[in-house]
C-alpha cells in the first residue's frame, strides 16, 4: 500500500476548510460591501473579489477531488495535477492575504490558514509522487506481467 494517510487526513480536513472558509469571506463581502465605501472606481472590485472567491472554491474543489484521487488509488498523474493546481490556488489565498481593497485581521487568518493546508499538501503530494514514481519503475514492477505473474512463467 503506497498512499499516505497524513495526505489523506489532510486533503480531508482541507475540504471542510475550505468550505468554510468560502462562506466566511462571503459572509465577509457581503459586511465589507455593507459598511466600507468602495467609491468610484473601487466599486467593481467588490464583484471582482466575490468572483474570485468563487473560483478559489472552485480551484480548491478540482485540486481536493484529484489529490483524494490519486492517493487512493495509487495514481501519480492526479496528483501532480493537483500539485499544478495549488500553484493558483495558493496565489488567490495570497490575494486575499495582502492585495485585495480591504482586508481585515479575519482575512489574514483564514488566508494564512489556507495556504497552510496547500503547503502541507503540497509536500505529502511530492513525497507520494516521488514513492509512486520510484516503486513503479523499480525492480518488482518490471519483473511483472499484467496478470501478476512473475515474468518469464
Amino acid at each position: 500500500m503506497l498512499s499516505n494517510l497524513p495526505l489523506q487526513v489532510i486533503v480531508y480536513f482541507n475540504g471542510w476548510y475550505c468550505a468554510i472558509y468560502t462562506l466566511v469571506t462571503l459572509a465577509l463581502f457581503i459586511w465589507k460591501g455593507a459598511v466600507l465605501p468602495y467609491p468610484g472606481p473601487l466599486a467593481g472590485l467588490l464583484t471582482l473579489e466575490v468572483c474570485l472567491v468563487v473560483l478559489l472554491a472552485s480551484l480548491e474543489y478540482s485540486r481536493l477531488v484529484l489529490a483524494s484521487r490519486g492517493n487512493k488509488t495509487e495514481s501519480s498523474a492526479p496528483l501532480i495535477f493537483s500539485l499544478i493546481l495549488s500553484f493558483p490556488t495558493a496565489y488567490l489565498y495570497y490575494y486575499f492575504l495582502y492585495q485585495q481593497v480591504y482586508v481585515l485581521r479575519l482575512d489574514l487568518i483564514l488566508a494564512a490558514t489556507g495556504l497552510g493546508f496547500i503547503a502541507l499538501e503540497m509536500l505529502f503530494s511530492i513525497l507520494v509522487v516521488l514513492t509512486l514514481v520510484r516503486v513503479g519503475s523499480g525492480p518488482v514492477a518490471s519483473a511483472r506481467s499484467n496478470d501478476g505473474l512473475p515474468a518469464g512463467r
